[in-house]
């Protein structure tokens, strides 16, 4: 059973090149090599102009961000109708994975950071993965009052037992426009 299939395509890694650039590329480096065996010398300047190019324009590009820095204030100012502002936004939807094995020890702290979190509750779904063999993580979460917006998940048993590879399937049981990754070390 293959759980971690894509489930939305168009955001998927799966993937990292098109039909058409995989074509444009195949084109591309064949005319290239055609071009060393007839056109050697000439194929050979064209390359190193166009790699130059390549890296003066990385240059400019960075010498006009840093010139850039220079016309900028060195920080925002906040004022108290910025904070009115934000008091009544409509904040997004976030879902916060937080990959746990074998780590019952840092769960209370874990589990404070995460309350302290200056966010709205109602906008937080917050998702303690834990391996299928880790009860002792789970059951030293389930014996902290954890407000509805928290939740466990226990990530089914599998190979290879990585952080990656819970996250991908706490990835399948999250809600939020946007998603965080917590680890227990990370206390944020």
């Amino acid at each position: 059973m293959n759980i971690f299939a894509p489930f939305r395509s168009e955001h998927s890694a799966l993937w990292v090149m098109t039909r058409w650039q995989s074509i444009a590329l195949i084109v591309l480096v064949l005319s290239w090599c055609v071009g060393l065996q007839f056109f050697r010398e000439q194929t050979l300047i064209v390359t190193m102009t166009f790699i130059t190019a390549l890296y003066l324009g990385h240059l400019l590009m960075n010498i006009g961000l840093s010139l850039l820095t220079f016309r900028r204030p060195a920080e925002e100012g906040i004022d108290d109708e910025i904070v009115t502002a934000l008091r009544d936004a409509n904040w997004p939807y976030y879902t916060i994975l937080c990959p746990l094995y074998r780590e019952a020890r840092v769960v209370p702290q874990f589990v404070r950071a995460m309350q302290a979190l200056d966010y709205p509750p109602e906008k937080l779904q917050i998702l303690f993965l834990t391996e299928v063999d880790d009860a002792e993580t789970r059951n030293a979460i389930r014996k902290l009052a954890l407000p509805a917006h928290f939740k466990i998940v226990t990530v089914p048993d599998g190979t290879p037992r990585t952080k990656p590879r819970a996250c991908n399937f706490g990835l399948m049981q999250a809600v939020g426009q946007y998603v965080v990754i917590y680890d227990a070390e990370d206390i944020p």
